[in-house]
């Protein structure tokens, strides 16, 4: 089994990527929350109608305004960019997996999505 872990911290304050080593997998994890009033700043932008309605409807359906809607979604953006530089910088570091660890990957994750899927249907 393979417990090694790389803690790889960028510039984006809030995050920290963990990344098992040699595998691909990133998981982004919030450091704090934030429980009064964050700072805001006013922006205007443009945005289609057709993706201004799939925000208004995405936003009504999670129960939250579209404002909160689309700062989640622009946070989550982040993350993943901030992930995919990471593991850049990991793969610069420790060089691309081997074919066996690629294998070794995805029949991790073939079991974790069949122990969820078992799980799901148990509850």
């Amino acid at each position: 089994m393979r417990t090694s872990f790389l803690l790889v911290s960028t510039s984006r304050p809030g995050y920290s990527w963990c990344l098992r080593a040699p595998v691909l997998i990133v998981r982004v994890v919030p450091r704090s929350c934030y429980s009064g009033q964050m700072p805001r700043q006013n922006r205007s932008i443009s945005i289609p109608d057709e993706i201004s309605q799939a925000i208004d409807e995405a936003a009504q359906a999670t129960g939250v305004t579209p404002s909160a809607w689309m700062v989640e979604a622009a946070r989550q953006r982040l993350a993943v960019g901030d992930g995919l530089a990471a593991m850049d910088e990991y793969f610069a570091m420790a060089g691309l997996p081997s074919d066996d660890d690629v294998e070794w990957a995805e029949g991790a994750l073939r079991r974790a999505q069949a122990f969820h899927a078992a799980a799901e249907m148990a509850s």
